[in-house]
């Protein structure tokens, strides 16, 4: 009679022992927590450059011009004669001003500024303020108006904002004098790298503050992306932004938003975001720092 075989007991180890391995591989890699993004630190920084120059742009024209005090409706000849007043004002001795028509044109020249002695001789000798944080370099302002737009066009050659140099064209409209629509087309050198600066924001500032959103490009070396600045606040007085958030897709096409809070606007110290996704469960946060120029942070 044909007996059937008995597996043998080094084979019955065999298999239990490849099977308790595979096991223990696949645990092992099911428990394993997905890797945390690679931060993109310099499209966050690039990021940062762009609110910058926005920021700027509209801080040196808005101490020049006065912009909350022009009246939107008046006849442009006015407008253009309203902000050669205050620019002769800021600028003083540290500079010329002209009104050629509606156009104004602004030369800074800060460094070695003597201004006139106060007349009362005990009275502390003046002190010039940088209109915007501007030291040098020069900006044309033309007034025009489209429809019932005012317009003003920017022509910037080698302005010098605290340490950051911006040449080419801005166009800033509106038709109410409390939001202005930003149209940047700037080269802006001084930081980390040579950038290139567009945008098609608004601008909406008060006394203490302005508040941006809208897109903004910036073209770098290698590398171009487009930011969508969503209610981004900043206080006058402040290095960063202290609220909102900056959207963008970094270098590996992940959606990534940048926010902003309390301890940014002093530190540059930002939350960079990545939302949850099949590979990544959950969100991840991390953190950044903006760009630092002039003195801060």
């Amino acid at each position: 009679m044909l007996r059937a075989m008995q597996p043998s007991r080094s084979s019955s180890l065999t298999r239990s022992v490849l099977s308790l391995s595979l096991v223990a591989t696949l645990g092992a890699c099911g428990s394993e927590e997905p890797a945390a993004p690679e931060l993109d630190t310099a499209g966050v920084v690039r990021g940062g450059e762009g609110l910058l120059a926005t920021a700027l742009v509209f801080d040196v024209v808005d101490a020049l011009g006065e912009l909350g005090t022009l009246v939107p409706t008046s006849a442009v000849e006015t407008v253009a004669g309203n902000i050669h007043g205050s620019a002769l004002r800021v600028v003083s001795t540290c500079g010329t001003v002209t009104l050629d028509g509606t156009t104004v044109s602004a030369t800074i020249q800060g460094q070695g500024c003597e201004l006139p002695p106060p007349e009362d001789p005990e009275a502390p000798p003046p002190v010039w303020i940088a209109p915007g944080g501007a030291t040098a370099g020069s900006m044309e302002i033309v007034a025009s108006r489209d429809g019932e737009d005012l317009v003003l066009t920017l022509t910037l050659d080698d302005l010098l904002v605290h340490d950051r140099t911006l040449d080419g064209t801005t166009t800033l409209r509106t038709a109410d004098g409390f939001e202005w629509n930003v149209a940047l087309d700037l080269d802006v050198t001084g930081g980390a790298e040579a950038v290139h600066v567009s945008s098609d924001a608004t601008l909406s500032p008060t006394t203490t503050s302005r508040t941006i959103d809208g897109a903004i490009t910036v073209e770098g070396t290698t590398v171009t992306t487009t930011y969508d600045a969503r209610e981004v606040e900043w206080a006058r007085d402040a290095c960063y932004p202290d609220n909102g958030a900056l959207w963008f897709d970094d270098v590996a096409e992940r959606e990534t938003r940048v926010t902003f809070d309390d301890e940014s606007a002093t530190s540059g110290v930002v939350t960079v975001s990545f939302p949850a996704t099949v590979e990544m469960p959950d969100p991840v946060d991390m953190s950044a720092t903006l760009p630092v120029y002039g003195e801060c942070p």
